[in-house]
């Protein structure tokens, strides 16, 4: 090596030492960067999971234990923010939020946790009688004018008109 060498050799040096602290910058940027979408993605998961317990809950005790119990089945992707869902056994669902919320429904843990499916059919008159309670039996118009009502009167009781 010559003393003319010494100098670009030094200067060499001196880019690649620049150059490796850029990187690690940039490595340690790009690390941050994805932890804190990691922790963004869980906070946003653990989000869902108390709103899924708050819906399908009786009382706000169950709905904090409904929530503990799912907390590692819903998770958010980081990247893409997507939600999505686990089995029981830890096996990715396809399934959306209330398709998710329906599966909770139908799991024995979660049976005394869980709001009672109000009826809405049958003697349940939600909707509307069909069929499912006793049969009807008006006959004729008891609140038309007097003729009206005397002949539904006549037909209920089976009386001669």
């Amino acid at each position: 090596k010559t003393k003319g060498d010494v100098a670009e050799v030094e200067k060499r040096y001196q880019e690649q030492m620049a150059d490796a602290v850029k990187r690690a910058r940039e490595d340690e940027r790009n690390s941050v960067t994805k932890e804190l979408s990691q922790k963004q993605a869980d906070t946003k998961a653990a989000g869902i999971a108390d709103t899924i317990g708050a819906n399908l809950a009786i009382d706000k005790d169950a709905a904090e234990v409904i929530a503990e119990l799912i907390k590692q089945r819903v998770k958010v992707d980081p990247e893409t923010h997507k939600e999505y869902f686990l089995d029981a056994s830890g096996s990715a669902l396809s399934v959306n939020r209330s398709e998710f919320e329906a599966m909770l429904t139908k799991e024995s843990k979660f049976r005394h946790l869980v709001k009672a499916a109000v009826t809405t059919t049958g003697t349940g008159s939600f909707n509307g009688n069909n069929g499912g309670g006793a049969p009807s039996t008006s006959k004729g118009n008891l609140g038309g004018n007097r003729e009206q009502r005397t002949a539904a009167i006549a037909a209920k009781f089976n009386l001669p008109k």
